[in-house]
């Protein structure tokens, strides 16, 4: 009966909750990252083999009658809970989603965008350039909105 815990507690619980953490830290340059997934796994997998073989020598066929009270349910159903709250995490901190659907576009008036072949060639130009963009004025004649504008409108960063 506690094959049956093995699987959802261990492979789809622990080990991807460790696994991201380790990832994190290597992802931030840290080399503690895979060493300390590798050293968590094996001291944790390791534990739970050798308690679980006492556990089931000691009780022997009387295991199954200790378990069937809807402990293995239990437990399998709060690691799922736990796993899902990590892997809600982590897709918040990892995953990158850009809607580029365009939703409108507006021609901005005379003045409110750098006209690009006005303005004197080379550094000088450059060095206009930039000043008008720090003036506020736009860099086409046309305001393009996306879908991601107005998203990240309705809720910033």
């Amino acid at each position: 009966p506690l094959a049956g815990v093995g699987d959802p507690v261990f492979w789809f619980t622990v080990r991807p909750m460790l696994g991201a953490l380790g990832a994190s830290l290597a992802m931030g340059g840290n080399i503690l990252g895979p060493i300390l997934f590798f050293v968590a796994w094996n001291l944790i997998r390791w534990s739970f083999m050798w308690y679980t073989l006492e556990f089931g020598y000691k009780a022997g066929s009387k295991i199954t009658d200790d378990l069937s009270g809807g402990l293995l349910q239990d437990i399998t159903k709060g690691a799922s809970i736990l796993g899902m709250f990590v892997l809600a995490a982590l897709v918040q901190r990892w995953v990158s989603i850009k809607f580029l659907p365009i939703v409108s576009q507006v021609k901005l008036d005379k003045g409110a965008y750098i006209e690009w072949d006005k303005l004197p060639a080379g550094g000088e130009g450059m060095h206009k350039a930039f000043e008008q963009v720090n003036q506020g004025l736009a860099l086409s004649p046309t305001k393009v909105t996306t879908l991601q504008d107005n998203l990240d409108q309705l809720i910033p960063g």
